[in-house]
């Protein structure tokens, strides 16, 4: 600390202007020699603390939002990491559907392949009976001829 020249105002006005006003223990009335050493040391320790008061006053509103983001921003961060996981559900299940649809379309063509294979075999088999029901006929014909 520098000592007071006469164009500073007294300690107590500086105070005062300051907006802090001197306790009431601390005596206001120096002479030019200023206040003692041990006065001016609870005056600084009364503004330090003050200060430090009127610090906390300005900045715990902002330290309390930034607690209250930081409480946001893990909820946010838990609730990602929930739906990552969804996603990720989401995201198998979606192969697994897909993996059942190829299946069921292999299925489907080995389904339509076999009804193809078997209608051809009945016509096959429609076109030997009408040929055997001639035949038999025939045969028939023949066979009341001659027994006849």
């Amino acid at each position: 600390l520098t000592s007071a020249t006469s164009a500073d105002p007294p300690l107590h006005v500086a105070l005062a202007r300051a907006g802090m006003a001197a306790t009431p223990s601390v005596s206001i009335s120096y002479g030019d020699e200023g206040p003692p050493p041990k006065e001016l040391e609870v005056i600084t320790a009364d503004m330090e603390t003050r200060l430090r008061a009127t610090i906390l006053r300005i900045i715990r509103p902002a330290l309390d939002q930034l607690a209250d983001f930081g409480a946001r921003l893990d909820s946010l961060v838990a609730q990602v990491a929930r739906h990552e996981k969804v996603t990720l559900e989401a995201e198998k299940q979606r192969e697994v559907i897909s993996q059942q649809a190829e299946f069921a379309k292999l299925l489907s063509d080995r389904v339509d392949e076999l009804d193809y294979q078997l209608r051809k075999q009945e016509r096959s088999t429609s076109a030997s009976l009408t040929e055997l029901r001639s035949s038999r006929e025939g045969h028939e014909e023949i066979l009341r001829h001659l027994q006849g």
